[in-house]
C-alpha cells in the first residue's frame, strides 16, 4: 500500500514542475494498474479543480477511484468532541438553565464547516492545557474557552504566544522565517505551506532559536535529520486565522511569488547540469531576481542567490562583449567615414574669415550641406561595396551581414553628424539673430541626441537634447505663439525623460551589484536632468522628489551622509507626500550621530503609511536589516528600534 498525504503538494509546491506532475502520475498510474498494489492519496477538495490538468490523473480518480470523505453529521462530531474526553475521565462545563454545555457550543460552531475541523482540534488540545494542565481541573471550562478567543483564536493564540517574545526582539527573523514557510502560487493568490529544507531558514542563531520554539510550541512539524532536515507549517489554518502571518502574506504576496519562480528556474537549470542558457534571460526575470536580491536578500536561500548573481553576470559579460564588438566594429568604418567628415571640416573652414556677414554665413551652410550630403553618398556607395564583399563570403550569415552594415551605417551617420554640429554651432554663433541658424542648430542638437540614445550614451544624449530645448524656449521668447518646428516641444521633452529613466535603472542595477560609487555617479545625472524637467514644468516637481529619494539611498550605501541627509530633506521639500524619503534622512542622522534628531522623527512618523501600504516601521526594519549585512550597526539603532516599538 502505498499512501500520499498530502496529495495537493503535487500543485502547490513551487518548485515541481509540469513535466515531474505528468512523470509522478504515470508512475502512479503504472503501480495502480499493476493489481499489486494499493494507491490511497488524501487531498483538499480545493485544489480538485487541479485534476483537470492531468488526464491520466483524472482517469485514474474517474468513477470508484475518488472517494469524497462527507463532513461528520453532528452525531459523530459529537462523538469526536465527548467520547476523547471522557476515555481521559474529563468533562464539559454545563450551561447555566437553558443554555447549553461546552460541548454543545463547540459542537454547533464546528458543525457544516470543514474548515472548521483543525481548528477544533487545536481548541481542544489548548483547552486541556489550560484547564488541566494548568488549573489542575477535571473539567473544560467556558472561562478557558473565551480566553483562546474561540476556534479560531486558539490556533492563532497559541503562535502568538509562541513568538509574542521574538516580535519584540527579533521582528526581522520572525518575519523572514515566517515568509520562508509560505508559498504564493503563480497562477493565483492562494497561499499555501511550504516545505523548506532546514539549513536554508536557519541562517542566524536569531532564526535557530524561532524555529525551536515554533517546534515546541506545535506550530511547525520537522522531518528528516542532518542535511535532509525539512519544517513545515502544522497546519493551514495558520495561514487564514493568524493575523500575523495572513497580514505578512498579503504584505509581500508578489515576492512569495516571485521566489516561488526564481526557485523553479534554479531548480530546472540545476538538474540540466547548470546550462547557461537556463541561467534568468535578460528582462524581466532578470530584474526580478536582481531587485529581489536588493529588498529581500535574507530571505532566499543562497543557492538562488547564487543563480540570481551568476545569471547577472552572464548578462553583464553579454553587454561588455557587445561594446567591444560595437568599438571593434568603429575602428574598421573610421576609414572611410573620417574621410567623409573631413570634407565637411573643409566646406566650413572655407569661410571662416567671413562668417560675420550674414550672407556669406548663408551660403556657408548651403555648401556644408552639399559637401555633407556628398560624403555620405560616398560613404554609403562603400557600405554597398562591403555588403557585396561580405555577402558572397562562405560561412557568413546572412543576419549578421545585416547587422554589422546597420552598425556601419549608425556609427558612419554619428561621424557625419558631429562635423554637421561643429558647422552649425559656428554659424550660430557668427550670426545670432538669424532664427533660421538657430533653428538648424536645434536640429543638429536633437539628431545627436538620438544617434546617442542608440549608442546607450544617456549622459551625452541629455546633454543634446536640453541644449535643444534650451535652444527653443530661446527663439519661441523672441516670437511667441510661432513653433520653430512642425512637431511639438514635447518631443525633445518626452526624450529626456527617457534618459532619466534609462539612467535611475543604470542606477538600481549598479546598486544591486554592490558598487554604491556608480550607483550614486547614475542616480546624480537623473537628478540633474530632473532638475532642468522640474524648471520648466513645477507638476514635475514630485518625479524630482522621487530621484533625489533614491540618490539618497544610494549615497547611504557609499556612506556619504551628509549628502544622502541633504539630498532626503530636499526631495521632501518639493512633496511632502513622500514621507518614504525622510526615512533616508532619519538614517544618514544616526550615522551622523544626530540620534535626537533621528528618534524625533521615527516617534513623529513610525505609524504613517509611507509606500504604499507598507508603514514607516516596516520600511525602518527592512532598512536595517539591510544596513547590518553590510556592517553598518551603530548603538543608535537599538535606540531606534525600542521607539518603533514603541505603542502610540
Amino acid at each position: 500500500m502505498l499512501v500520499i498525504d498530502p496529495f495537493e503538494d503535487l500543485f502547490s509546491l513551487p518548485h515541481v514542475t509540469a513535466d515531474q506532475r505528468r512523470d509522478f502520475v504515470a508512475l502512479l498510474d503504472g503501480l495502480a494498474r499493476s493489481g499489486s498494489v494499493w494507491v490511497i492519496a488524501a487531498m483538499r477538495s480545493d485544489f480538485y479543480p487541479r485534476l483537470a490538468e492531468l488526464p491520466v490523473l483524472r482517469e485514474l480518480v474517474a468513477g470508484a477511484g475518488r472517494y469524497d470523505l462527507p463532513l461528520p453529521r453532528p452525531a459523530e462530531l459529537g462523538q469526536m468532541i465527548r467520547l476523547p474526553a471522557e476515555a481521559a475521565g474529563l468533562r464539559f462545563e454545563a450551561g447555566a438553565g437553558t443554555t447549553p454545555g461546552l460541548d454543545a457550543v463547540l459542537l454547533e460552531a464546528t458543525s457544516g464547516d470543514p474548515a472548521a475541523l483543525p481548528l477544533l482540534e487545536f481548541a481542544l488540545d489548548e483547552l486541556y492545557r489550560h484547564d488541566v494542565e494548568g488549573a489542575g481541573g477535571s473539567m473544560l471550562t467556558f472561562a478557558g474557552y473565551r480566553a483562546l478567543g474561540g476556534l479560531a483564536g486558539a490556533i492563532a493564540g497559541r503562535a502568538e504566544l509562541v513568538c509574542r517574545d521574538f516580535a519584540v526582539t527579533a521582528p526581522d527573523a520572525l518575519a523572514e522565517t515566517l515568509a520562508a514557510l509560505v508559498t504564493v502560487a503563480e497562477d493565483s493568490d492562494l497561499a499555501t505551506a511550504r516545505t523548506v529544507a532546514r539549513a536554508e531558514v536557519a541562517t542566524t542563531p536569531e532564526r535557530a532559536q524561532l524555529l525551536e520554539a515554533l517546534i515546541r510550541g506545535r506550530l511547525v512539524v520537522a522531518g528528516g535529520d542532518d542535511d535532509g532536515a525539512t519544517l513545515r507549517l502544522v497546519h493551514e489554518a495558520l495561514l487564514h486565522h493568524w493575523p500575523r502571518l495572513s497580514t505578512l502574506i498579503q504584505r509581500d504576496r508578489e515576492f512569495l511569488r516571485v521566489r516561488g519562480r526564481l526557485v523553479t528556474d534554479r531548480l530546472r537549470w540545476q538538474r540540466d547540469d547548470r546550462a547557461p542558457d537556463l541561467l534568468l534571460p535578460p528582462g524581466k526575470r532578470l530584474a526580478e531576481g536582481e531587485d529581489a536580491l536588493r529588498r529581500r536578500r535574507g530571505d532566499l536561500d543562497q543557492e538562488t542567490i547564487d543563480f540570481v548573481e551568476r545569471s547577472s553576470r552572464r548578462e553583464q559579460e553579454n553587454r561588455d562583449r557587445q561594446l567591444l564588438q560595437a568599438r571593434r566594429r568603429l575602428r574598421q568604418t573610421r576609414l572611410f567615414a573620417a574621410a567623409m567628415a573631413a570634407l565637411a571640416l573643409a566646406a566650413g573652414g572655407a569661410g571662416w574669415m567671413a562668417w560675420q556677414q550674414k550672407t556669406v554665413a548663408e551660403q556657408q551652410r548651403q555648401r556644408a550641406e552639399r559637401t555633407i550630403a556628398l560624403a555620405t553618398e560616398t560613404a554609403n556607395g562603400v557600405v554597398s561595396e562591403l555588403a557585396q564583399k561580405f555577402r558572397h563570403r562562405e560561412g557568413v550569415r546572412v543576419d549578421l551581414v545585416r547587422d554589422i552594415l546597420a552598425e556601419a551605417r549608425t556609427l558612419q551617420n554619428a561621424l557625419a553628424l558631429e562635423q554637421d554640429l561643429t558647422i552649425r554651432k559656428r554659424l550660430a554663433e557668427a550670426d545670432p539673430g538669424n532664427a533660421q541658424a538657430q533653428r538648424h542648430l536645434a536640429v543638429s542638437q536633437e539628431r545627436i541626441g538620438d544617434v546617442s540614445m542608440l549608442e546607450r550614451d544617456w549622459s551625452a544624449a541629455a546633454a543634446a537634447y536640453r541644449t535643444e530645448v534650451t535652444i527653443v524656449d530661446r527663439l519661441l521668447a523672441r516670437s511667441p505663439g510661432q513653433p520653430p518646428f512642425p512637431y511639438p516641444l514635447d518631443y525633445p521633452l518626452g526624450k529626456l525623460t527617457d534618459c532619466v529613466d534609462a539612467l535611475a535603472q543604470q542606477a538600481v542595477a549598479a546598486n544591486a551589484a554592490g558598487q554604491p560609487a556608480a550607483a550614486v555617479a547614475g542616480a546624480g545625472q537623473a537628478v540633474e536632468i530632473g532638475r532642468f524637467l522640474a524648471g520648466r514644468d513645477p507638476q514635475r516637481r514630485a518625479n524630482l522628489a522621487g530621484l533625489l529619494g533614491n540618490l539618497s539611498w544610494y549615497q547611504l550605501s557609499a556612506r556619504d551622509f551628509p549628502a544622502a541627509r541633504a539630498a532626503a530633506v530636499e526631495a521632501f521639500g518639493l512633496d511632502d507626500k513622500q514621507v518614504w524619503v525622510l526615512t533616508n534622512a532619519a538614517h544618514a542622522e544616526m550615522f551622523l550621530g544626530q540620534t535626537e534628531a533621528a528618534l524625533a522623527r521615527h516617534r513623529r512618523y513610525r505609524d504613517a503609511v509611507v509606500d504604499g501600504d507598507r508603514t514607516w516601521r516596516q520600511v525602518v526594519v527592512e532598512d536595517f536589516a539591510t544596513f547590518r549585512k553590510a556592517g553598518l550597526d551603530p548603538p543608535a539603532m537599538v535606540e531606534v528600534e525600542r521607539v518603533l516599538a514603541e505603542k502610540p
